[in-house]
């Protein structure tokens, strides 16, 4: 009997003019989507191609000496990556490259990107979404699943469709699970005829098919879209019986929806704004400023006196103390505001949970491996990084018997080896996978069980809702 329900409201709304509708323009979506993805993605592939060869450029400066390699300022670029259409993650409000150099800190780009001049808001606090996969399900489809869920009960109480289907002693249960089951079906069905166009749009443009590169990414963004989906469906579904008027059913959904959906994952930025607000960028330049004029020109009077005499060992180690608390200032001064706008925008993360587009968008994140948790990533891999390459550059350094093996802020002193290295057995930056893996999904599970509940507490309330409901009014 459910089986016949559900072809039933299959066919129903199949044939039905909004469905048509509303498939052509998910379709549309889907279409926009792919080809604005795909020439983003090779624009990037091509910048990503030449912040490589200045990555081999750099490395190759161990040629003139290690001394000249420990001076350089090296580059690390997020490479764009297919997984980014599943979701973008705000990326491009994050810093691409950082910049790291083996020695002191010269510039807050040295130790995790953080610009100066670019860290006046933080880059995950002002939310909004590019076109991406994301966009598509977590906000079009769920409008798709409002515009055929609004009547679902109420069309058959007044067109006294539901009155007959009780006096054929089917269960109420049947009906909302039949009605459920259809919706979501042909939501599926939406889901996948535009994936098949993004398909066929990824290989006729880029050559390659982002659901077949990423299998496991693309089975979780199924499960998770399904669940976050039906939640729709179900709120659709209680609504629908609640009330006697398919108008207001509408306009109570569209409501619902554009709290749900649209204001609430901006909740968080604001709460955090106004209760866990972080220094002013004016403030931020000002101390980085005045550490940098304090660590240049205001150096102990102690330094001074023994850098005439850095040969003695004595004098040397007055100098390496001076230079190593110079290095630890720079380092923790930059990393604190790293992770100041990186509290800050978890705190938020936190608050944004509470919305259904929130807790999939950053379910999504921790699958395709993009935003603000790959962006802390990066981060400590390019710390991990820099630490290799400083320690590359002492062994090295130890197996020249004419070096002096020390470091000086004086360019005109070489105290490095200054023999040529291979730059092919230079240490080579590895970024961090893009690939889902078992901490990213075991991460993603408080989002994941949110939108469960959510579906569980929509049913109940649909379910009880239908089975107290008069069909004779």
């Amino acid at each position: 009997m459910i089986t016949t329900l559900i072809l039933n409201e299959i066919k129903h709304n199949l044939l039905s003019l909004r469905f048509v509708i509303g498939l052509l323009f998910v379709l549309i979506v889907y279409t926009g989507g792919s080809f604005i993805f795909s020439k983003k993605y090779l624009n990037e592939k091509v910048k990503d191609s030449r912040n490589q060869l200045i990555y081999q450029s750099n490395l190759e400066t161990s040629q003139q000496g290690l001394e000249k390699l420990y001076e350089e300022g090296i580059l690390l670029v997020k490479f764009q990556e297919l997984s980014s259409y599943f979701t973008s993650g705000n990326e491009s409000r994050f810093p691409k490259a950082f910049v790291i150099a083996p020695n002191a800190p010269q510039g807050a780009s040295a130790s995790g990107g953080m610009i100066v001049g670019g860290s006046g808001k933080n880059y995950k606090i002002e939310n909004y979404t590019d076109f991406d996969l994301t966009f598509i399900i977590g906000i079009v489809l769920s409008f798709f699943a409002i515009v055929l869920t609004f009547d679902s009960v109420s069309r058959d109480r007044e067109e006294g469709t539901l009155k007959q289907q009780l006096s054929n002693a089917v269960p109420r249960v049947q009906i909302l699970l039949g009605k459920f089951v259809a919706i979501l079906v042909l939501l599926l069905l939406a889901v996948f005829i535009g994936s098949l166009f993004s398909i066929i749009i990824f290989q006729i443009v880029i050559g390659q098919n982002v659901l077949i590169s990423f299998p496991l990414e693309t089975l979780l963004t199924g499960v998770l879209s399904t669940i976050y989906l039906s939640m729709f469906i179900l709120l659709g579904l209680w609504i629908s019986s609640s009330v006697a008027k398919s108008s207001t059913s509408l306009a109570l959904l569209l409501v619902s929806w554009v709290i749900l959906v649209i204001l609430s994952p901006y909740i968080g930025g604001m709460i955090v704004q106004q209760y866990y607000p972080v220094e002013s960028k004016q403030v931020y330049d000002e101390k980085w400023h005045s550490l940098l004029s304090t660590t240049s020109s205001e150096t102990p009077q102690e330094y001074y006196e023994c850098i005439q005499g850095r040969d003695n060992e004595e004098n040397w180690k007055v100098v390496e103390r001076y230079l190593n608390q110079r290095n630890n200032a720079f380092e923790q001064f930059i990393t604190q505001r790293f992770m100041e706008l990186t509290n800050q925008a978890i705190k938020a993360e936190s608050f944004n949970l509470f919305s259904p587009y929130g807790a999939f968008k950053q379910s999504m994140e921790r699958f395709a491996n993009t935003g603000l948790s790959y962006h802390k990533k990066f981060f400590q891999r390019a710390r991990q990084y820099r630490s290799q390459l400083v320690q590359f550059i002492y062994d090295q350094d130890k197996l020249d018997q004419l070096s002096r093996h020390r470091i000086d802020l004086n360019p005109k002193i070489r105290s490095m080896s200054n023999k040529p290295v291979d730059p092919a057995i230079v240490p080579r930056f590895i970024a961090p996978s893009r690939h889902v893996s078992s901490i990213d999904i075991v991460q993603s599970l408080k989002s994941i069980c949110y939108l469960i509940i959510l579906n569980i507490f929509f049913f109940i309330l649909a379910l009880f809702q239908f089975l107290r409901m008069d069909v004779r009014q």
